[in-house]
């Protein structure tokens, strides 16, 4: 079987250079290749590029859908590469040095079918939705998912779907991943890590700003429902083609 096509991605804001500068000199000690990805800045950005649907969350404010956006770029850079996976962090990272796998050897281990791995072990402590369905060694399968999008791992074709049906931010992205992993089960795998690969800086103060509400815009809520519609009357097959995994 041929490897499966892999990229580093790091998240990074331009102007909270003390975190871009701290990420950077953990990630080039380890000899990682790696692309850094300008996050969307929302206190910088015109407020027309962060309008959500009327109908998005009610509390959704314009550094979640920068963050959000950010995301979905990565996602089209995993399209636009050919990748079968992303591994995905945020500039607040804090690599912790496993004893059974790393960044670096995750990829010999991934459980077959999966599509989404959180590289962290915070469980419940955050997300009290939290279940671990089926324990393993390394990997833990797990409905629903947790929060924390500061180091995951993501596949081609749950990438995929994000990028045909989320598109339009109505919520954030981790609530977007863990109502997948209730509502689509059945098609992609959600696991977490049994070792914490990645932690934050939790006494960091969040670069989100969650003080200013998400502009909202009836014609953005009217494209949206244009597309559910056309999904519904035209809905995808039900059966994907599965991710490949190592031997």
């Amino acid at each position: 079987m041929s490897p499966i096509r892999t990229r580093i991605f790091l998240i990074s804001l331009a102007r909270q250079r003390e975190r871009r500068e701290r990420s950077l000199h953990q990630l080039e000690a380890t000899g990682w290749d790696f692309e850094v990805v300008e996050g969307i800045d929302a206190l910088r950005v015109k407020r027309r590029e962060l309008v959500v649907p009327v109908h998005a969350w009610l509390n959704f404010f314009i550094g979640e859908v920068a963050c959000y956006h950010s995301h979905l770029e990565v996602f089209r850079r995993i399209t636009a590469a050919d990748l079968d996976y992303g591994l995905i962090l945020e500039d607040d990272l804090k690599l912790v040095p496993g004893t059974t796998m790393t960044l670096a050897t995750v990829w010999d281990h991934l459980p077959p079918g999966a599509d989404h791995i959180q590289l962290h072990n915070v469980r419940d402590e955050k997300f009290r939705g939290y279940r671990m369905i089926e324990p393993g060694e390394r990997f833990n399968r797990v409905c629903p998912t947790n929060t924390g999008g500061w180091g995951y791992i993501v596949s081609r074709r749950l990438v995929d779907y994000v990028l045909e049906h989320h598109s339009i931010p109505r919520k954030p992205m981790d609530d977007v991943f863990i109502q997948l992993s209730r509502t689509r089960k059945d098609r992609f795998g959600f696991y977490d890590t049994v070792e914490r690969l990645v932690d934050t800086h939790w006494g960091n103060p969040s670069s989100i700003n969650r003080w200013i509400p998400a502009p909202r815009s009836a014609r953005l809520t009217l494209r949206y429902w244009k597309e559910y519609q056309a999904r519904k009357h035209h809905p995808p097959p039900a059966a994907l083609s599965p991710t490949p995994n190592r031997a």
